[in-house]
């Protein structure tokens, strides 16, 4: 009697073939990851420079229109304070520039310049009488270059910036922005700060003595480099403090400490 032995087949893999098989996914995705997030990197630092353009832009096409820099009188006559200071104020050092987006913006990671290091690097710290002191954050200039209304966070939100239009009464929008949740990414959020691709508020210096120049907000030299120019060319400067929300502005801006800053003048 012949007997015939059939073949059993497989139903399922080893579990050595399940290993090996995961290994090799393990493999390839160490090697797709790194490059997918040098991708979303580059293509966030890519929007973020298009973004500090536009700003730039729209500053410039604000000051043809109106004569003026996007300020609220508020802001100027605080720029124009003098000294004598009350107790605990800060001293007025001698510049002309003022900046968008410092100590008072709302920023839960807390890299915006201190009083200190701004003073140190040759800001004045003014102090507006009515509110106690004025550095606001870039929403004022939001504001106005959107023709919309915005909470005066610096006046402790007790105020509207650009109420009515008042500083841009033909309603033109020179710079248009998404509008996204309060501090979220890549837009204006409900308090009216511009943020970029990573959630950081866009740091704005406006010239407001008109000379056509703005003081750096780095220092003037690093140990073994050329001297850097105190005062760039031009009446506003933006920055974007990179993927990791930081800035050195103790050091100047090539300092590996600021390699992924990305500036508007350079």
């Amino acid at each position: 009697m012949n007997t015939r032995l059939v073949p059993r087949r497989r139903s399922a893999f080893t579990l050595i073939e399940l290993l090996v098989v995961i290994a090799i996914i393990g493999i390839l995705a160490s090697m797709l990851v790194p490059a997918v997030v040098r991708a979303v990197v580059k293509a966030k630092t890519a929007k973020s420079r298009t973004e500090v353009t536009a700003i730039v832009g729209a500053i410039n096409a604000y000051q043809a229109d109106y004569s003026r820099l996007p300020a609220t009188p508020r802001t100027r006559q605080a720029h124009s304070a003098k000294p004598p200071y009350a107790q605990g104020q800060f001293p007025t050092v001698a510049t002309p520039d003022w900046v968008f987006g410092n100590v008072e913006t709302p920023d839960p990671k807390n890299q915006m310049p201190t009083p200190s290091v701004v003073a140190a690097v040759g800001y004045q710290l003014v102090n507006d009488p009515q509110s106690g002191g004025r550095n606001p954050n870039n929403s004022e200039v939001m504001a106005i270059l959107t023709g919309q209304t915005a909470p005066d966070v610096a006046a402790g939100m007790s105020e509207l910036v650009n109420a009515n239009n008042s500083q841009n009464p033909k309603r033109n929008v020179y710079l248009n922005v998404k509008i996204v949740p309060t501090r979220q990414p890549n837009g204006m959020d409900e308090l009216g700060v511009y943020r970029d691709p990573w959630g950081h508020p866009y740091v704005v210096i406006i010239d407001l003595d008109y000379d056509s120049r703005v003081l750096s907000p780095f220092p003037l030299v690093r140990a073994g480099q050329p001297a850097q120019a105190r005062f760039i060319p031009g009446n506003v400067l933006v920055m974007s403090l990179g993927p990791d929300g930081k800035a050195d502005f103790t050091m100047d801006q090539d300092h590996p400490n600021n390699w992924d800053n990305i500036y508007s003048w350079k």
